[in-house]
C-alpha cells in the first residue's frame, strides 16, 4: 500500500502538472511530464494484482480527472469555438449556418462575440462540426454563464468529467477483469485530452459502451452474463434494443466516428436484428439532430469535414 501511495501522489503531481502549468510550447517540459506519466503507469499496470490494489486505482483514477475539472484547456483551443457555438444557439442563430469570421467582419454582434474570443479560435474559416449532443452541451454551458469563457468551460469538463465517470462504471460491469479497467481509467493520454483538454471523445465512448452493455445485458447467451437466466424479449423491436439503439444515437452526436462500427454489429446480432437496429439508430439521429437541421446543415457541415 506505500508503494501504491508513492506512486498516486507521483502521477497526481503529474497531472496536476499537465493541466494547470505546462504550456504547449514547452516541449521539453511537455514530454518530461507526459512521459514520466506513462512511466508511472506502466508500472501500476504491473503491479497492481490484489483487489485491493486495483479498487484503490480506480478510485484514484475518478480523483486524478477530478482534480482536472477546474483547469482551462491549454493543449488546445477547441474549447473557445464550444462557446462561440453556445452563444449563436443561446442567441437563436444555427451554429452550423455561418462562419465565425462572418460575424466579425460585419462587426455583428461584438458584445457577445467579442473580438477576443474570436481571436482564440482555430477554426475561424469554417462551419461547425459539432453534432447535435455537443451543440446542446455548448448551450447550456453559455445560459449558466453568459458572459464568462471560465464559468462556461467550468460546465462543459463537469459534463466530460461525468461521462468519463460513467464509462469506468460500465467498464467495472462490463469486464469479468476489473484490472483491465485500469488500462482505460489511468491511462494518462485519455486523462489529458478528455478531462484537461475537454474534448467530446469522452462523451462518445461513454454513450457507446452504454448502448453495448445494453445489448450485454439483453442477448449474450446467458452462461456468459453470471448466472442470469436470459429470459427478455428476443424480439427485434425489444426494449433492450431501443434503448441500446438512442444511446449508440447520442454516441454518434457526440462524435461520428462510431458510424464506421456498424458493420461489426451483423455478425454479433443477425441481420435481421442489425437491420432493426441500424433503423432505429437512423430515427434517433434525425430526432435528435432535427433542432439544428435546415438547407445549409448537410452542406455547410460536409465542407468542414473535408
Amino acid at each position: 500500500m506505500k508503494k501504491n501511495t508513492i506512486a498516486a501522489i507521483v502521477l497526481l503531481l503529474l497531472m496536476l502538472d499537465s493541466g494547470y502549468f505546462v504550456e504547449r510550447k514547452d516541449f521539453i517540459h511537455l514530454i518530461f511530464t507526459y512521459s514520466s506519466a506513462f512511466a508511472v503507469y506502466f508500472y501500476i499496470l504491473k503491479t497492481a494484482k490484489e483487489k485491493e490494489d486495483i479498487e484503490f486505482w480506480i478510485k484514484m483514477a475518478l480523483i486524478l480527472r477530478g482534480v482536472l475539472l477546474f483547469s482551462l484547456p491549454h493543449f488546445s483551443e477547441d474549447i473557445y469555438r464550444f462557446i462561440w457555438d453556445g452563444r449563436l444557439t443561446n442567441m437563436g442563430i444555427n451554429p452550423f449556418n455561418f462562419k465565425p469570421s462572418y460575424f466579425v467582419y460585419n462587426q455583428l454582434y461584438p458584445n457577445i462575440l467579442t473580438p477576443e474570443l474570436f481571436s482564440q479560435l482555430n477554426s475561424k474559416e469554417y462551419f461547425t462540426v459539432y453534432p447535435s449532443v455537443c451543440q446542446g452541451i455548448f448551450a447550456f454551458a453559455v445560459w449558466v454563464f453568459p458572459k464568462s469563457i471560465y464559468g462556461s468551460a467550468i460546465v462543459i469538463k463537469s459534463f466530460l468529467l461525468a461521462s468519463e465517470i460513467g464509462t469506468i462504471f460500465i467498464l467495472k460491469k462490463m469486464l469479468s477483469d476489473s484490472k483491465k479497467v485500469l488500462i482505460y481509467a489511468l491511462n494518462p493520454l485519455i486523462i489529458i485530452e478528455l478531462c484537461a483538454n475537454a474534448h467530446f471523445e469522452a462523451a462518445m465512448i461513454f454513450f457507446f459502451l452504454l448502448s453495448l452493455f445494453i445489448l450485454q445485458k439483453a442477448f449474450l447467451p446467458k452462461e456468459i452474463v453470471k448466472n442470469q437466466a436470459i429470459k427478455k424479449s428476443q424480439h427485434p423491436l425489444s426494449k433492450s434494443l431501443i434503448l441500446s439503439s438512442f444511446a449508440f444515437a447520442l454516441s454518434v452526436a457526440s462524435k461520428m466516428l462510431p458510424l464506421m462500427l456498424l458493420p461489426f454489429f451483423i455478425k454479433r446480432m443477425g441481420l435481421k436484428r442489425s437491420f432493426v437496429f441500424f433503423t432505429m439508430i437512423g430515427i434517433s439521429l434525425l430526432l435528435i439532430f432535427i433542432p439544428l437541421f435546415n438547407p445549409l446543415f448537410i452542406n455547410n457541415l460536409q465542407s468542414s469535414l473535408k
